[in-house]
């Protein structure tokens, strides 16, 4: 479940950008999230929107992975995953679904 208090979270880290700029391999907008073109511009309302989407696809993944995933470890994961996209966030998933938290937290 995406709660407000995650996207908070997330939102605190992220900041708000209405127009698109250059990330990496794409071009985002609102709250880090892919840009439909170079040019597009969104509100917060519309940001707050793809964010939780977004994140619900990322809370989805994490379940695959880690069937018996507490709330706590859940946000946390979705946190990374949001910011690592959920290829680049899948080993430490399963790294905690197997307990290694420790081993989790340095591929972190």
């Amino acid at each position: 479940m995406i709660t407000e208090t995650l996207m908070t979270f997330v939102i605190g880290f992220e900041g708000f950008v209405s127009c698109a700029y250059p990330d990496g391999s794409q071009w985002s907008n609102g709250f880090g999230t892919k840009a439909r073109s170079r040019w597009e511009c969104i509100d917060e309302v519309e940001a707050k929107r793809r964010m939780k989407s977004h994140m619900e696809l990322d809370s989805q993944h994490i379940k695959l992975i880690f069937k018996n995933v507490k709330q706590h470890e859940h946000d946390s994961l979705v946190s990374y995953c949001y910011n690592m996209g959920r290829g680049g966030c899948t080993e430490a998933v399963k790294l905690s679904a197997q307990g290694k938290k420790d081993a989790a937290a340095w591929v972190m």
